[in-house]
């Protein structure tokens, strides 16, 4: 199920046999006994209640459960129809007041226009002759002062929403419908109490604005004759300001009114969200709050945080509707975890938006009498995304601010069970950051105590120690906790910190795996006077086949015994190193080994395939377009900006099966170029390359070169294509260690961030065949700033969808994780975003050998019923069933990947079978059918079809990249192929038709790409012109060009036989066709005439926008002369003649 349709149809899962609803529901309640703060479990609840029709005991459900977490509009809307269509009417005053409470727990989660509408609708209906009407003591509960009381503050509730009108048109009814049975002077003070609500309404900004401009113009004639011009004029100058925020308030070129017409036209969940996040950012533009003068732009608070509400709601929204799609899909486990990892995914995201609308809020809001607005925001905060740390650790910095000590202590209670009772992927990171957070405060508080083992902040983290073991046995990779604890004891109670680094030594793999704390453990103990623990420690952990950077130990354990060590155990330690290093040697020897079989295997065929055209090596192996790419999962990253190491000995590997998203791949040794069983460990670009950020706009290679001179030798540094930052590859990895050690130097005045190339860097996969390289910056802009974005060549296989985007630190990379499951709208399948670790490069499999076509199926036939049918041979990898859109039904073939190619054959006895009365045809995929197909054409066929659609392009810039120039030239033709030749900066293009080649040819716009005009021929410069006349030729001694490899030389024309004689011009016309230039006359006539067309309309153009500025220099000069002579009439006393006009801003308003 697609979510962003989910999500706009909002339907309730249909199950029809209500003996297995109830025993799931019971089955449901029984796991909420163990789980009480499972989410899932209790929104699973509420809906199955809903289903078996126990209306009530679902509200009190929905009830205690909105106490904990958000339910969503969606489900609360199915609630509260639910309830208020189980009435008999007329209510009594109990029933009004429980459905009353509903509404107040459903409105105290997102700011919905929907059940704002929904209550201000009961509430009239109470009190008219509608479906739902009260009894006597109801409407005399709800009198005319109590529902409007009520209705205002619906009202008001919406007024940062500029698109809401429901609610308040509610309240307009409801009000004029009291006219009908007033009279005399309630009746007068009645329309006097409208007019002002229209009044009131036209200062507030909103969408509508000349609608209820219109309507009071309306209302005025009916009921205000007498005085209705002056009303007008009123409304007019009331409704100055709101216009203005709306329609003529400029920031960065766009307005309000921009904003909203592009949300109006938006039905995508995720557009909408792009650009409510712009919106966002427009209203909190800081250029704006520090705007102190009356003109120009102004920060707005309430609409900033309306635009804030309405952003949290499109987030919740998509995280319910996927969460709605996973109950429906329960009988597809696989699909149902989909669902809920996409939920997921929008509640991170969600979560980052609370966070800003926190911040925003401490700084921007102060808190009054009745409310504190941030304390507010932090509350629903945590019920909105109980399962990010983030958000918690908002929550008990507002209490922290409040000194509300025991409201702390409870919401460290509640949030650890509920991020401990909700793991995914980011709750590992969120319960460390909960810990930190309460340790930090606890710190804060009890800064003066002595330090002891009954210190609050000493027992606080061996608690969180303890509660993190049992939780997450595997530990925290980013090692969060355990570097407090040390920095903590280091700066309040150095006595405990042999205490702590004893309890922290517990064997847990995050940190008998990580360099990290080996480093910083020993070193601490060493600094302490325990060095025998120091150098045992360093002992075990080089000992350690799983260790993440071996080679940062070693550096480490050679320095510690330089420092404290005799000679003796330098010489020991010396002994134990050269071991651990055969030893990892070895490891990586055999890896390299099976890595380049394997490549080898897989290179051998694609040669064979590409021998006919010359090319330059692709930059990703082509996966089949016909399955989504399926990466091992990857352990996360160190969250932080510190540089971190490889995570494996693996990655020390010369030959990447996958290349590396930091640079190009370089070329690597083929098997048979070494004997056998020789490997030759060459250039690691992937463990090699470090990424430097935080440079100035000025600073030039040379400068970073000259950095790092004292770290090692560079290879290769280049800049990158955002400012401020490079990229340096360096001879060796073993140098890594030490340029790391630079972190946080200054290189011409800045501190500068040194990381690790690949921890910075994205492999995403999946994404829509229409994204682009804007798209996707847009859609990882949110979560930091990106540098790059490199794309795969697609000359060979036109359906590679993977890019390598790097951000600017392995922070930021690690919030991109988010968008890992993330399936946009259309797709049927989610994206795929990991860290590009060379350690966890997927092994490819021979596609071609395991992989199954199947013919003959029916068009209804579904992908289950092709995995029933083939499941009996062995394990189902994938199934691919094609779509055809323009039938709107399957195209009657599938793609089966088994596990192996013995499966596969065994899976041929399934041809002939019988399926929906259809034989069907399986044999093994052959990925060349198309091109085999294509072969049936006559060679001197294909030359020339290829010949006339093909054109070239010169003068590109260096450090292009093919993949953009493709996008690019997408934008305009449908391109099938492109090859770019960057030491020429020419490239050879070739079109869907020969018509679109024409096209581009007579194009009389410029073609710009990476700041550079492209020059369009039909013919490569290495060529000889095409339709070269004779005299010409004849006049031409140049020799003929040396042929290159990358040229696009055709074979010799054979000469065919004499037809007869062909017909000659006359001497006249091949004079004149002979004294012509060379090379497309008639192009440079068509071109010439577009000149001189366009640079006539743009003088008249010109002229015209000169004579409307002479016309209003006049007018401003005659309406000054006026205004001089209206000034002087006052001065000597005319004042009292001269009648009263609007004000010149009013005027055309009104």
């Amino acid at each position: 199920m697609d979510v962003d349709e989910a999500e706009n149809q909002a339907p309730a899962p249909v199950v029809t046999d209500d003996e297995t609803v109830v025993a799931e529901l019971g089955s449901v309640l029984e796991q909420i006994e163990q789980e009480p703060n499972n989410i899932f479990l209790l929104r699973r609840q509420v809906d199955l209640m809903l289903q078996v029709g126990m209306v009530s005991e679902a509200c009190d459900a929905a009830s205690s459960a909105s106490k904990l977490f958000f339910l969503g509009e969606a489900l609360w809307h199915r609630i509260l129809d639910a309830n208020l269509a189980s009435l008999t009417t007329p209510v009594n005053l109990d029933t009004v007041a429980q459905v009353l409470e509903a509404f107040a727990a459903a409105e105290d989660e997102y700011l919905s226009p929907v059940i704002f509408q929904l209550h201000a609708t009961f509430l009239v209906g109470l009190t008219s002759t509608g479906d739902i009407t009260g009894d006597d003591e109801v409407r005399e509960y709800l009198d005319a002062d109590t529902m409007r009381t009520m209705l205002r503050n619906i009202a008001e509730r919406c007024n940062g929403l500029l698109n809401e009108i429901q609610a308040w048109q509610t309240w307009i009814d409801w009000e004029v419908s009291l006219l009908h049975d007033l009279s005399g002077s309630d009746k007068k003070e009645q329309i006097r109490h409208i007019g002002d609500l229209y009044l009131a309404r036209l200062q507030t900004p909103h969408t509508t604005a000349s609608e209820t401009s219109s309507a009071y113009s309306s209302f005025c004639t009916k009921y205000f004759t007498d005085d209705y011009e002056d009303r007008l004029v009123q409304a007019t100058k009331a409704s100055q300001d709101a216009k203005w925020k709306l329609d003529r308030e400029k920031r960065h070129g766009r307005t309000r009114t921009d904003f909203e017409e592009q949300l109006v036209s938006t039905t995508d969940v995720g557009q909408q969200a792009q650009l409510l996040l712009q919106y966002v950012d427009w209203e909190t533009d800081p250029a704006a709050k520090r705007n102190k003068k009356a003109k120009g732009p102004q920060q707005d608070v309430g609409l900033c945080r309306g635009v804030f509400e309405r952003l949290l709601l499109v987030y919740g929204n998509a995280a319910a509707a996927a969460e709605d799609a996973s109950f429906a899909a329960a009988h597809v486990p696989e699909m149902a975890q989909q669902m809920r990892d996409t939920a997921s995914a929008y509640k991170a995201a969600e979560a980052t938006i609370w966070c800003r609308y926190f911040d925003w809020a401490s700084e921007n809001l102060k808190p009054n009498e009745d409310e504190n607005p941030v304390t507010d925001v932090a509350g629903r905060a945590v019920r909105a995304c109980p399962e990010s740390g983030e958000v918690w650790n908002r929550q008990l910095t507002a209490m922290e601010a409040a000194n509300d000590i025991p409201g702390i202590e409870k919401s460290v209670e509640k949030a650890q069970g509920l991020i401990v009772s909700n793991k995914h992927k980011q709750s590992v990171a969120s319960l460390v950051e909960l810990f930190v957070t309460h340790a930090s405060i606890l710190h804060r508080r009890y800064r003066e105590l002595p330090a002891n083992d009954e210190h609050p902040v000493f027992l606080n983290l061996v608690a969180a120690s303890d509660s993190m073991l049992k939780a997450y046995p595997e530990g925290d990779p980013s090692l969060r906790l355990e570097k407090f604890s040390i920095s903590w004891a280091e700066v309040a109670a150095v006595e405990l910190i042999m205490d702590l680094i004893a309890l922290l030594s517990t064997p847990v793999r995050s940190r008998d795996a990580s360099y990290q704390w080996t480093i910083l453990s020993a070193d601490t103990q060493a600094r302490y006077g325990d060095v025998d623990g120091a150098r045992e420690r360093y002992n075990k952990a080089i000992q350690g086949p799983d260790l993440d950077w071996p080679e940062a130990v070693f550096e480490a354990f050679t320095t510690f015994e330089n420092v404290h060590g005799s000679l003796e155990t330098i010489q020991a330690a010396r002994k134990h190193i050269g071991t651990a290093q055969k030893k990892l040697n070895r490891r990586r020897e055999r890896e390299a080994q099976a890595q380049q079989a394997q490549q080898a295997a897989y290179a051998h065929p694609q040669a064979e395939a590409a021998a006919p055209v010359a090319a330059e090596p692709a930059t990703a192996p082509a996966e089949p377009a016909v399955e989504p790419m399926v990466v091992d999962s990857v352990a996360p990253a160190v969250a932080s900006t510190e540089a971190a190491p490889p995570t494996s000995a693996q990655e020390k590997s010369a030959v990447a099966e996958k290349p590396s998203a930091a640079v190009a791949p370089g070329t690597t040794a083929s098997a048979g170029d070494k004997a056998d069983g020789e490997v030759e460990i060459k250039r690691d670009r992937e463990n090699s390359t470090v990424l430097v950020t935080g440079l100035s706009p000025d600073t030039t290679v040379a400068r970073v070169k000259a950095f790092f001179e004292e770290s090692g030798e560079v290879r290769e540094c280049s800049m990158t294509e955002e400012p401020g930052a490079a990229m340096v590859e360096f001879m060796s990895a073993e140098t890594v260690p030490v340029a790391l050690g630079r972190d946080g130097k200054k290189l011409d005045g800045r501190a500068v961030r040194v990381s690790m190339l690949w921890r910075c860097t994205l492999w995403v996969t999946n994404f829509p065949r229409s994204a682009d390289n804007d798209s996707l910056k847009q859609l990882f802009g949110q979560y930091g700033k990106i540098l790059s974005i490199r794309w795969p060549s697609r000359k060979y296989v036109d359906s590679r969808r993977f890019c390598y985007v790097t951000m600017e630190s392995p922070a930021a990379a690690q919030e991109a994780l988010v968008l890992h499951k993330f399936q946009p709208a259309g797709e049927s399948f989610p994206m795929s975003v990991l860290i590009s670790d060379p350690a966890k490069r997927t092994k490819r499999t021979d596609y071609s050998n395991c992989t199954l076509f199947i013919g003959g199926l029916h068009p209804k036939s579904t992908e289950g019923e092709v995995r029933h049918l083939l499941e009996r041979y062995g394990t189902i990898v994938s199934v691919k069933v094609p779509w055809d859109k323009a039938k709107n039904q399957a195209k009657g073939i599938a793609f089966v990947e088994m596990q192996n190619k013995a499966q596969a054959d065994a899976a041929l006895e399934a041809n002939g079978a019988s399926h929906r009365g259809r034989h069907l045809k399986v044999e093994i995929s052959d990925p060349q059918h198309a091109e085999k197909n294509r072969g049936k054409i006559s060679n001197a066929q294909q030359a020339t079809d290829r010949r006339e659609r093909t054109v070239y392009l010169f003068d590109i810039p260096p450090g292009s990249q093919e993949g953009l120039l493709q996008q690019e030239l997408e934008k305009h033709f449908p391109v099938r192929r492109v090859e770019l030749f960057e030491n020429k900066g020419q490239a050879r293009v070739e079109l869907e038709s020969a018509n679109d080649a024409g096209a581009l040819l007579l194009r009389s716009d410029k073609l710009e790409f990476n700041g550079a005009t492209l020059r369009i021929q039909d013919h490569s410069e290495s060529k000889t012109a095409p339709a070269k006349p004779a005299a010409a030729m004849a006049a031409s001694t140049s020799k003929p060009e040396a042929s290159s490899s990358l040229s696009f030389a055709p074979r010799p024309r054979k000469t065919n036989k004499a037809m007869g004689q062909a017909y000659r011009p006359p001497r006249a016309a091949a004079a004149t066709a002979a004294a012509k230039p060379s090379g497309g006359s008639g192009q440079d006539q068509f071109r010439a005439f577009m000149n001189t067309t366009n640079e006539a309309r743009k003088k008249a153009d010109e002229e015209a926008k000169a004579k409307a500025s002479a016309d209003r220099a006049k007018r401003e000069a005659e309406w000054q002369a006026r205004e001089a002579d209206r000034k002087r009439a006052l001065e000597d006393g005319e004042e009292g003649s001269e009648a009263k006009r609007p004000k010149r801003g009013d005027k055309g308003d009104e």
